[in-house]
Order: C-alpha cells, then structure tokens, then sequence
C-alpha cells in the first residue's frame, strides 16, 4: 500500500509538472493585470514618506526614515521587474503554443528535399525537431518565471538585512546611552556591529556570484561560513528559497543566468530613464522665475486632479490662488513638513520652555521671508492650515497687492539665513549620525489684473 501511494504521489506531482504552464499563465495574467495598475503608486508613497517624515525623533525617525522609504522603493522597483519579465514570460508563453499548435498540425519532421536550400543551409535543416524547439521554449519559459520570483525575494532580503542592521544599531545605542565608557562602547561596536555587517554582505555577495565561498573545502573557514549562512539565511529569508537558487546553479549554466538578470536590469533602467518626448529647450526655463507650474496655483492644480481623476493629490509646494490674481490680495499656502521640528524645539526663543500656537506662529513668521518684487513683506497674519489635500498641513496668510500696478510679479518665499535650520537625528550616544538643511527659496510669478 506505502509503493502504491508513493507511486500515485510521483504520477500526480508528474502531471502537475507536465500541466504547470496553465498554472503560470493564470498566475502571470492575474499579477500582471494587478501590477500595471500600481505601477507608480509606491513611488508616490515613498516620496510623501520621505517628505512627511523627519530626523528629529529617536528611533521612530530612524525607522520612518530610512526604512519605510526604501521599503516602497523595493516595491517599486519589484513592480517594474515582474512587469518587464512577465511581460517577456506572456510573449514566450504565446509563442510557445503556437509552435505547439505548429506540430499538432503538422507531426512529421521537415520535408527537405521540398524546402531545396544550397549546401551551406543543407546541413542544418537535419538538426531541426520542432518538438524538441518547444521544450526548450517551455524551459525558458518555467526559468523566467521562477528567476522573476528570485530576483524579488532577494530585493527583499537585502532590504531585510539593512532593515535588521539599522534596529541593532539602535538597541546599541540605546544600551550605549546609559555608559560612558569609551573602551566599553568602541568594544560593544566592534564585536556587534561590524561583524553582522560584514558577515551579511560576504552572505549576499556569495549568493549574488552563486556560491563560490561555499565550494571552500577548509574545514575552519567552512564550518565557519557554515554557521554565518544559515544564520543569516534564516534572519533575511534565504533559507526559504534556497532549493530554487541551488536548482538553478546545478542545471543551468551561470552565464545565462547572469545574461538574463542583466539584461533584465538594463532594460529596466532604459525603460526608467527613456524621454518619450524631447523637451530639451524648455529645460532652461525650469531653474527660472519665469515658469508658471501648475503646482503652484490652486485653481490649475484643481484642473490638474480633474483630469487626471487623480484621487491621491500629492502636492507639497508652496502655493496661491491662481496665476492670473483678480483680487486685491494673495492667499499664500506653505505647506508644513517635519523637517522643520529640530528648528522649532531649538532656534525659537521660547522653544525652550512650553511655547504657545501663537509663539509658535511668531516663530514660523520669523524662519519665513516673503519677498513681492523684491521687497521684504513684513507683519503678516499666519494661521495653521488643514489643507483638503490629503496630508497637507501647513501655515496660511493673506498678503495685500492692491498698490501694485497691473502686468506682472514676482512672490518669493526664503527661509531665514539667521536660523540653523537644520533637521537631525535625536540619539543619545551619537552612533547614528545624520542631519539635512531646511531650506526653501521657491518663486511664484503671477499676473496681477483686478476686475
């Protein structure tokens, strides 16, 4: 009874490998149809992630910042290689059943003496079997699929083990805040963090160039690296796809293997960085004070949503009501962003102590300088804004223009050069350094014509 069953798993487990291509067709066209409708979604996340999130706030901004955006980012860059190599596996699959259908129709071999090629033609025509040419089709076909699948898990390890590294160098710090022992810090960094650094990249650059530190035949560097893969195997997942990596090394040749995931890269990036439209010229108006973006006006960047049906507005530049301003005032929107909190807590005078709202504007009026043809706009009235825009918070006030003559001008918005504006991480034993400046320096012209 035990040979029967084990006979019928081997005949099932037979029939689903001789019938897997039905399977992958349906798995293909489901994901593909899915992931053609997200393409760009995650780069618009991760660049409102990046935007909303800010150094200044212990390890929730280590995390907000440096893991959460490049988690998007491996979904979309995962997004453009299932895509591309679905794409090219749907192609291959097609062409596949019509040279199936092809040897349906006509089982037997080539007619040679029909066809009558020279000599140098001659030869080759023996070395043609069309049901040999579609099984080499149908393994390109099952190889594409499953190195699609690969090459995404091992994104998503990478992603892993700096996702890991970045915690264990905060759990670090955090024990590293309560000694001030220099020995006793510089040891706990040597023995913790450079070693499960080091070792994670020897792990990922043997995976990448197909095990050869694993053919090291050494008994002490061998049980060694041993240990560090399986270690690291298990922590960044993979452990769980190595059958599939293995397969791939004992049955085909590295070469194609390496073939294929460059040019699969390559064309990724060509795809990524092709103008479908030369706009050369206009490049130099793009640094200029002379370009109306429908971003900075709100009555444009409406028109913008509604035509695109975008339901997602992702619009974080400064702005006013239109380009073309009929009434005797502007309505200036500065979007908030987090960057600007480390200035807050530490360049305000009161900051210090517990500031108020109203403080707290009296700072944002100073960080802030607003410029109407060049002049210094001062004694403006800023109120906190909740935008309808999704995420979009920000500062609000009225500017008066009705002295102005009527044609064209100039509103610009600068950060204050006396504020340290600088955004940085809020650690207690410095092992994770970083800091950016905030600075905004953004124009807006607008014609000013009133009824």
């Amino acid at each position: 009874m035990k040979d029967l069953s084990n006979k019928n798993k081997i005949a099932w487990l037979e029939r689903v490998r001789t019938n897997s291509w039905e399977s992958e067709i349906l798995i293909v066209g489901f994901v593909l149809i899915i992931l053609i409708q997200t393409m760009g979604y995650f780069d618009e996340v991760r660049i409102k992630t990046l935007y909303l999130n800010s150094f200044y706030g212990n390890v929730s901004a280590i995390v907000n910042f440096l893991i959460v955006p490049n988690i998007f980012y491996v979904f979309s860059i995962s997004n453009n290689i299932l895509v591309i190599s679905f794409s090219i596996y749907l192609i291959m699959r097609g062409f596949w059943v019509g040279v199936i259908g092809l040897s349906s129709v006509f089982p037997e071999d080539l007619n040679i003496k029909k066809i009558n090629f020279n000599k140098f033609y001659h030869k080759r025509l023996y070395n043609y079997d069309i049901d040999d040419y579609a099984t080499q089709i149908d393994k390109i076909c099952s190889s594409i699929f499953s190195i699609s699948f690969i090459i995404i898990m091992f994104i998503i390890s990478i992603l892993i083990f700096l996702g890991t590294f970045i915690i264990l160098m905060i759990i670090i710090d955090k024990i590293l805040s309560f000694n001030n022992n220099y020995y006793i810090n510089t040891l706990m960094t040597w023995v913790f963090i450079y070693p499960y650094f080091l070792f994670g990249t020897i792990h990922f650059i043997d995976f990448i160039l197909l095990g050869p530190i694993r053919r090291f035949k050494g008994n002490g560097l061998g049980y060694l690296f041993y240990k560090i893969n399986n270690f690291f195997g298990i922590i960044t997942l993979t452990r769980f796809y190595e059958i599939l990596f293995l397969t791939f090394i004992s049955e085909m040749k590295k070469r194609y293997i390496f073939s294929f995931i460059i040019i699969l890269l390559c064309i990724v990036n060509f795809i990524d960085n092709w103008k479908v439209y030369n706009f050369d010229f206009y490049n130099d108006y793009l640094k200029s004070n002379q370009l109306f973006s429908f971003n900075y006006y709100e009555d444009t960047y409406e028109k913008h949503l509604q035509l695109t049906e975008n339901q997602r507005p992702n619009n974080f530049n400064i702005m006013i009501q239109s380009g073309v301003v009929q009434e005797p005032f502007l309505k200036l929107h500065i979007p908030y962003s987090p960057q600007i909190n480390n200035a807050l807590l530490n360049e305000c005078d009161k900051a210090k102590n517990k500031i108020t709202y109203e403080e707290l504007l009296q700072c944002i009026d100073d960080i802030f300088i607003i410029l109407l043809d060049g002049k210094i706009i001062t004694d403006l009235e800023w109120t906190f804004e909740s935008h309808p825009y999704r995420d979009r918070k920000g500062y609000f006030t009225v500017i008066e223009i009705s002295k102005l003559i009527k044609g064209k001008h100039l509103l610009k918005v600068q950060t204050n050069k006396n504020y340290q504006l600088e955004d940085k991480f809020n650690l207690d034993s410095g092992l994770i350094a970083g800091s950016r400046k905030y600075t905004i320096n953004q124009s807006i012209p607008f014609y000013y014509y009133p009824k």
